[in-house]
């Protein structure tokens, strides 16, 4: 039993907070007051609680110490997991629990907080089976003298729109420095239609027209999940209704009316909700309000981010908080007692300890779909309702209503539109979930449109011309996926519902079922990337009036080298790799380049049948992240049941490793429906982010494809030529340095110019329609691997070809 009555049981004695973790922090202010400082401290540690056993559904033996002892943490426990409604497969399930100290990972970055927060909370692990689940239990504490020592924030209030919130909001709002909203070159800009929702009470919202005011007008515009249909909508019937008489007030769903209390209770007349303000079965309204969304939510007062309502019946603004009171004395001075509290937030979907602080803002259902991911990047100001309190966010900076602010370490594409961020947002972006999935690109189309505006780039089907091969070099999530070679090569052949080229990471069937990754090429930890085809050029056909929306069908025509697969593919088992296979391809037995596919493979090899290896770019030789690269090349093939080496030089195919493809049907495209972009031939070096533009010395000069531009100008007479069977390591130190050459700033390497580099490209299908190929995985073949035929020198005999992918 603790200090002042609530009862614990034996076992969760240790949930009190014991405090003398901070005796080394303790500081005093002028007024004698104790806080806890923890500059410099940046150790992690974790105090163990106790360990649970127990049986799902029901948690009997939670509910029996409960009954026993009267146990309120144990009451608690049980009630958390069960109100979590995750399916366990597996019984019994182990629950692991610790206090958490000093924990920097504090949701959106370190050190810009406005507080430390020495006690982060209960942190642990539920063990179901395999599956491992992280559980975060939140402080808070009203008790400013505890909150001072603890180092946690203040309890949230228990209504979302209280007086003391509206306050914190509104100090915000007329705070903020709208400087740089009035730079904006789209300033001003009015949605089409707006809902006029009155200054007060229940009127009817009613819909109006923006297209004769000639003043100013604040709005706000909300961003929901719209759950189950059906859905209240405008329609072609009802539109005339809602603009002439307005929506009945007893029609509209619950997030709906939230919306509008939200509006009224921040002085703001009008309202912006998709579902009302676009027509919803007129087709060319549809995409003509979607192509202007980015506006609608940029230039609005602040959006109304429902993050707490998984349908638009659910309501966002009441708080059904699940606390937990406890009483704490302080063990370094008995004199500061008090109250915390303790805040179930939820599983985390990681393998690991959630100690990201602020987990609702992200663990929720709004979060994971498709249409919010706009509406949030491209929203300057935006007021999260979350189950427990609210967030408010300007720019890039974050707000909480506890106290707690913080600048986020992912800045949003409207304030950071570079390829670095673009490539990070799309790996959390294929993950989302849409009711349609052929609104994958309407719901970028507003983000691709801020993007050209800072860059003038060219888009197509998710690549930007300045990093188009780059960009190619992603590989699918194939962890946890059924669905085999062949239900692959039928989905991309008769799609349940077109969405995107093979080649774009956007394609992969429907978002939400795969994911995908980007290779270390895109992370900056691959030396001077330099395209190695003659030409590439891609576009697409939209389906309508968009340029960047709904797409029927796309081709990537590139002409470079081709072979190909030498052999069968040999899966490498490494722990490293931990979202799809690793597989290895061999000649003569020995390395040739890794790859991973498209498709999960069940055993360890995969037929090379109908593979072929189309090269794209290289990379310089280099260590990485202390250890090289090239860690797994020395792995030998998988055994195959009569006890031999499962790959050789005599594969599967039974083909020679010098086969090539044939050439493909040549035809050209055109035709105003259609949006190509072209990269034309350039083997010189490429820039961090764009590939340069060629001079005439690159295309006249076609003998040596490993040549970089500087070489071509006379200054590679600064670092030896390889001739006959020279390799990397017949060279000096100095000549396969990446010191940077004194003619033209290149790395030595670059300037060497027959030094082999390691390869990159994508590993390609015949399509049935003749000449046609889909691209079904990547490749790498590092220069440094144990095998003679491997980085640039495993293309040296293949000829150019003119490959279209589809």
């Amino acid at each position: 039993m603790d200090q002042a009555g609530n009862v614990l049981c034996d076992k969760c004695q240790r949930i009190q907070i014991d405090d003398r973790v901070l005796s080394d922090y303790i500081r005093r202010l002028p007024d004698g007051s104790k806080y806890s400082d923890k500059t410099g401290k940046s150790e992690e540690i974790l105090v163990p609680i106790a360990s649970w056993t127990d049986y799902p559904p029901e948690l009997p033996k939670l509910q029996e110490s409960h009954v026993k002892t009267g146990c309120i943490f144990c009451k608690y426990l049980r009630e958390a997991i069960l109100l979590s409604k995750v399916e366990f497969q597996g019984s019994p399930i182990h629950i692991d629990l610790s206090h958490n100290w000093f924990n920097d990972a504090i949701f959106l970055g370190k050190g810009d907080i406005t507080r430390d927060c020495n006690y982060s909370g209960i942190v642990g692990h539920v063990t179901d089976g395999e599956a491992k689940y992280g559980i975060y239990f939140s402080p808070a504490s009203d008790d400013f003298q505890i909150s001072q020592l603890l180092g946690i924030y203040s309890t949230p209030k228990p209504m979302a729109l209280c007086e003391e919130n509206v306050s914190w909001a509104t100090n915000l709002l007329e705070n903020l420095d709208h400087t740089s909203a009035a730079q904006d070159p789209d300033h001003g800009v009015l949605p089409t239609r707006l809902l006029d929702i009155g200054e007060t009470g229940t009127l009817n919202p009613r819909l109006v027209s923006t297209s004769k005011e000639t003043v100013p007008i604040s709005y706000c515009a909300l961003s929901y999940c719209w759950g189950p249909l059906p859905q209240l909508t405008t329609t072609k019937s009802t539109f005339q209704q809602y603009s002439l008489q307005g929506i009945p007030f007893q029609e509209l769903t619950k997030v709906f009316k939230d919306a509008i209390e939200v509006c009224h209770t921040f002085g703001i007349r009008y309202l912006w909700i998709d579902s009302l303000c676009i027509i919803q079965d007129d087709p060319s309204d549809w995409e003509r309000e979607t192509t202007m969304m980015h506006q609608v939510y940029r230039n609005s007062y602040f959006t109304i981010c429902a993050l707490s309502s998984d349908s638009t019946h659910v309501s966002f603004l009441q708080r059904n908080q699940h606390r937990l009171e406890l009483n704490f004395i302080s063990s370094l001075d008995p004199a500061i007692s008090g109250k915390f509290t303790l805040e179930f937030q939820g599983f985390s979907r990681e393998d690991a300890l959630p100690t990201l602080y602020r987990v609702e803002l992200f663990f929720n259902e709004w979060s994971t779909r498709g249409w919010t991911f706009q509406e949030d990047e491209m929203s300057k100001r935006a007021l999260y309702f979350t189950k427990s309190q609210l967030f408010f966010r300007t720019g890039d900076q974050y707000f909480t209503e506890d106290g707690w602010s913080s600048t986020s370490f992912r800045p949003t594409l409207r304030t950071s539109p570079t390829l670095e961020n673009w490539y990070g947002k799309m790996l959390g972006f294929r993950k989302k979930k849409f009711a349609n999935a052929q609104d994958v690109f309407p719901s970028l189309s507003g983000i691709v449109r801020e993007y050209i505006r800072y860059h003038g780039d060219t888009y197509v089907a998710g690549h930007w011309k300045s990093d188009f091969l780059r960009g190619l070099l992603w590989h699918s999530v194939t962890y946890g996926l059924e669905e085999g070679r062949e239900t692959l090569l039928r989905n991309l052949s008769f799609p349940r519902q077109y969405i995107a080229p093979s080649w774009s990471y956007l394609s992969r069937t429907e978002p939400g079922e795969h994911g995908i990754n980007f290779h270390q090429i895109h992370q900056r930890r691959e030396g001077h990337f330099r395209s190695m085809v003659e030409s590439a050029d891609a576009w697409t056909t939209p389906a309508g009036q968009d340029p960047y929306g709904r797409i029927l069908g796309g081709t990537a025509r590139i002409r470079g080298k081709v072979i190909t697969c030498p052999s069968d593919l040999s899966k490498i088992h490494d722990d490293i790799f931990r979202t799809s296979d690793i597989f290895q391809i061999r000649v003569d037995g020995a390395y040739a380049a890794t790859c991973q596919l498209d498709w999960p493979v069940n055993g360890d090899w995969e037929s090379s049948q109908d593979l072929s290896l189309l090269f794209l770019a290289s990379t310089c030789h280099r260590w990485q992240d202390g250890r090289p690269t090239t860690h797994y090349l020395g792995k030998q093939g998988n055994k195959d049941e009569s006890g031999g080496s499962e790959s050789s030089s005599n594969d599967r195919s039974g083909r020679s490793d010098s086969s090539q493809v044939g050439e493909s049907t040549q035809g050209e495209h055109g035709g105003s429906e259609q949006q190509p972009f072209a990269i034309e031939e350039s083997t010189g070096s490429l820039e961090l982010l764009s590939i340069k533009e060629p001079v005439a010395s690159e295309i006249e000069n076609k003998e040596n494809e490993g040549i970089s531009r500087c070489c071509e100008s006379g200054c590679a007479g600064s670092s030896p030529q390889l001739t006959g069977d020279k390799t990397d390591s017949d060279l000096s130190s100095s000549e396969t340095s990446h010191e940077l050459c004194p003619v033209c700033g290149h790395c030595m390497k670059c300037c060497t110019s027959e030094v082999n580099r390691h390869a990159w490209g994508l590993i390609i299908h015949p399509a049935l329609e003749p000449g046609k190929y889909f691209r079904v995985g990547v490749f790498t073949s590092r220069s440094d691997g144990p095998g003679s035929n491997c980085g640039t020198r495993l293309f040296d005999q293949a000829d150019h070809q003119e490959i279209d992918i589809i």
